[in-house]
């Protein structure tokens, strides 16, 4: 997998986010930071209980290791992920324990267009070829 500078320029601007299940709706601002080396993201979506769920991550290239993000979250989530650009789809991923069984997550940028593009969020029992969507976001260009 070879790794570019702007694999993730695409990303950058400001963004509404839709879910297109429940039709809530929120933002999100990617911006490079630290003399462009670094992306950040702040994520701002409605919960179910109608506060705020906000989100912080920053992401690097690493020479010889790929693209690598941390995710934080005002739940008090901490993620972290490795990846690129997979057979032309940007992919960030990592491997998890939920309730006790070992998974993979996943999440790729596709239908990546000017003003929109769509992000998912999969998750497969580890050593299986299963993905199952978890949460789909359409993004529009507010910018």
């Amino acid at each position: 997998m070879a790794f570019a500078a702007d694999d993730f320029d695409f990303w950058l601007g400001r963004w509404r986010v839709t879910d297109p299940a429940t039709a809530a709706q929120g933002t999100n601002q990617i911006s490079r930071i630290l003399d462009g080396k670094v992306i950040e993201e702040r994520f701002s979506f409605p919960a179910p209980d109608g506060a705020p769920y906000l989100g912080l991550s920053h992401t690097v290239l690493v020479p010889d290791r790929g693209w690598c993000q941390t995710w934080v979250d005002s739940s008090g989530l901490y993620l972290d992920f490795e990846g690129g650009v997979v057979d032309g789809v940007p992919t960030l991923r990592r491997d998890a324990v939920i309730d006790g069984t070992p998974v993979r997550q996943r999440m790729t940028f596709t239908d990546i267009a000017a003003d929109s593009l769509v992000w998912q969020w999969w998750r497969a029992p580890a050593g299986t070829a299963e993905w199952t969507v978890q949460w789909r976001l359409n993004y529009s260009r507010l910018d």
